[in-house]
């Protein structure tokens, strides 16, 4: 499963999980917009993307995780190392 699979229920939108869900979600819609993979490659953004995809998909949504795959990604594009 894809972030780009994963629906936004309108009901949360004054929640901050939902905000969290919708900025995630933006991120990696970005990179898929603008094909920009900086520093690395799509296959590693890829199986982050997945993982990430994979917490939402929890019950309940493990958004901690997926905040943390996203900012290791960032970090991956902008050509820092994994720690």
């Amino acid at each position: 499963m894809t972030l780009k699979q994963i629906e936004l229920s309108p009901d949360e939108t004054n929640d901050v999980d939902f905000q969290t869900k919708r900025y995630i979600v933006a991120f990696w819609s970005e990179i898929h917009i603008s094909c920009d993979f900086g520093a690395t490659t799509w296959e590693v953004l890829n199986s982050l993307e997945k993982a990430v995809a994979d917490c939402f998909v929890c019950n309940p949504p493990d958004l901690k995780k997926a905040e943390s795959l996203t900012a290791q990604a960032a970090l991956l594009k902008a050509g820092y190392t994994v720690l």
